[in-house]
């Protein structure tokens, strides 16, 4: 799943994980490379709205082979500068949560989106004892998911990891997760939100990727 998520000036989301997520892309390219792997490109744009208030549009590139990538490029097509946030959101299958871990985030400051973003610090592995939802910003490192299989996350200009499971009393109440199965998934996602969203000015366009592999 990729979740497009802005921010107005003020730091308030208009809707929960943005609008962009729940907006038609259109398929503009498929193609097929020489080794193999499918190369889809996909197209959004949107005029201002109640949503946020500028003209812009985003391409996102998948490329899928013996990994897969994600390359997502946003353009200001307004007149005025624009500050996003955003992220690309993704369910990775664990063969258990309970034995799961997430290396590369250790003695890192994290902010806890359950105590209002409150500023903390991680000490050793991240683990998912109870309900998790977590932002790290500044992690520069590749971050690897420890599970069967083991899976590396890798990035450019990709500054936030946010790390995210529901728990068991929560994750029976949301629709396409049910009771149970958030014992066999997590999310570790890349972006760049909080204090690290992209400032665009009028015109101008930015790009990152992130690509994960097994290991």
């Amino acid at each position: 799943m990729f979740a497009l998520v802005w921010r107005q000036s003020n730091g308030s989301d208009q809707t929960k994980h943005g609008f962009a997520r729940n907006s038609y892309w259109t398929l503009s390219d498929a193609r097929l490379l020489s080794d193999g792997a499918a190369e889809l490109d996909f197209l959004f744009s949107s005029d201002a709205n109640d949503l946020f208030p500028h003209d812009f549009s985003a391409e996102l590139r998948m490329t899928l082979g013996n990994s897969a990538k994600l390359e997502l490029t946003i353009n200001n097509t307004d007149t005025e500068d624009f500050d996003c946030s955003w992220a690309m959101h993704n369910y990775h299958r664990v063969s258990s949560l309970k034995d799961v871990r997430v290396s590369g985030l250790a003695e890192r400051k994290y902010f806890d989106n359950f105590e209002n973003y409150a500023e903390k610090f991680q000490s050793g592995e991240v683990n998912f004892p109870g309900p998790v939802d977590r932002v790290y910003p500044a992690v520069e490192n590749p971050v690897i998911i420890q599970s069967s299989p083991a899976i590396e996350i890798t990035h450019s200009n990709c500054p936030s990891v946010i790390t995210w499971n529901p728990g068991t009393e929560a994750a029976g109440k949301i629709a396409d997760i049910g009771a149970g199965n958030e014992q066999f998934y997590i999310c570790v996602e890349r972006g760049a939100v909080l204090g690290e969203k992209w400032h665009l000015p009028a015109g101008k366009s930015q790009s990152a990727w992130m690509e994960f592999k097994q290991i």
